[in-house]
């Protein structure tokens, strides 16, 4: 079985004659800075580590939010998966305003 990684492209999408029911895609802290309207079905946060708080003005808190923000769409029916043991305290606070919003 050949496996290679392809970026998302909605270009691919809009000319593909037969649409795959659903993508795997990979979205970065950093694109989610910009997301307007962003609503994954299933979302997963695997990793909140400070590997790349230098966009973030070196603020761990603000990092851990950008992550987050891949939940601020989804509402009920929706999925947020995410390590429950992680020690970080903005971890908790996240996951009550993901709660506070509905997801």
């Amino acid at each position: 079985m050949r496996q290679y990684r392809q970026q998302f492209c909605p270009t691919h999408v809009a000319t593909t004659q037969s649409p795959p029911d659903w993508y795997v895609v990979e979205v970065s802290s950093f694109q989610l800075d910009d997301t307007i309207a962003f609503r994954p079905h299933i979302a997963v946060i695997t990793n909140i580590t400070p590997d790349h708080l230098d966009r973030y003005n070196y603020d761990f808190d603000q990092y851990a939010a950008a992550k987050f923000k891949i939940a601020q769409h989804q509402n009920e029916g929706d999925f947020l998966i995410y390590g429950a043991d992680n020690p970080t305290p903005i971890f908790g606070e996240l996951l009550d305003d993901v709660a506070a919003m509905g997801a």
